[in-house]
């Protein structure tokens, strides 16, 4: 026997940077930010500190220049 009835679920509705406030929310509709995640280890100056910022996709990309995905990562000697 199947029951049925209504769940109601919270979901995101918009991001905003935690850099200059804006939505990360674009004219279609679609959500484009990137997250930083530091988690401070055993002996460490902030030893057991985590953060997290959101910054929307220019922001993020002029401040944490990363390589693409599958690209060679270069040593430098």
């Amino acid at each position: 026997m199947k029951i049925t009835g209504r769940i109601e679920t919270e979901t995101v509705t918009d991001v905003r940077c935690d850099v200059c406030g804006c939505s990360a929310r674009l004219e279609s509709g679609n959500l484009e930010y990137g997250m930083l995640h530091a988690h401070w280890g055993y002996g460490a100056l902030h030893d057991g500190e985590r953060y997290e910022r959101t910054s929307v996709r220019n922001l993020f990309l002029r401040n944490h220049r990363l390589p693409k995905a599958g690209a060679a990562h270069s040593k430098h000697v």
